[in-house]
């Protein structure tokens, strides 16, 4: 189950939302130079935070409702909010990843009206926080 939690509202999210750059990110900083002896100069560092989360879905899968959509959207405009977002059997503390574009859907079937029920594809992007 996918959820995520703002205080104290959890929005279930759809179980088939996948996460796509799941195993994308490296948790190590590494830079390296060469010295003027030409010796490799070598640092490295865990990552303390900043991990991307995207979680996606498609034509076939991963829709979510205009309603939790629109809730979203609303959570995605406060600044600097930590949530809880629940993935994968793992807990994270994420924020809405705002210089990525953190919430952008688009209609599964083009609609002449709008009701609460119809269905999106959504694409949610976050950071670790």
């Amino acid at each position: 189950m996918k959820t995520l939690t703002y205080g104290a509202t959890t929005l279930t999210l759809p179980d088939d939302l996948l996460w796509t750059d799941e195993f994308s990110w490296q948790a190590v900083e590494q830079r390296t130079e060469f010295s003027i002896t030409g010796a490799l100069i070598m640092e490295a560092a865990a990552k303390q935070a900043g991990r991307p989360v995207t979680l996606a879905g498609s034509q076939t899968r991963g829709w979510v409702t205009r309603t939790t959509l629109q809730t979203l959207k609303a959570w995605a405009a406060l600044p600097a909010q930590a949530f809880t977002l629940v993935v994968n059997g793992g807990s994270l503390a994420v924020a809405f990843d705002q210089a990525r574009g953190a919430v952008e859907a688009e209609p599964l079937f083009a609609l002449v009206g709008v009701d609460a029920n119809d269905d999106y594809i959504p694409t949610l992007r976050f950071i670790e926080v």
